[in-house]
């Protein structure tokens, strides 16, 4: 059993996600052009949702796995 720290960036995959440039960039132009992105229920939030989808590909999800350690 290891503990981890409560919240710890290098273990946390959600981060290597947010790092990606496709996914950052879009999330910023997103809340540039469409305000609250807790808007959820629109046409707009559903392409963002596809376009993050499509940038996080397996192979990129593999390699943050490796580096976080899993």
């Amino acid at each position: 059993l290891i503990f981890l720290p409560p919240y710890s960036p290098d273990f946390n995959l959600i981060e290597e996600a947010f790092s990606c440039p496709i996914v950052r960039g879009t999330v910023k132009y997103h809340i540039r052009c469409h305000g609250d992105p807790c808007n959820l229920g629109g046409l707009p939030e559903v392409r963002l949702m596809e376009t993050c989808m499509v940038a996080v590909t397996a192979e990129k999800a593999q390699g943050w796995y490796r580096h976080s350690g899993y």
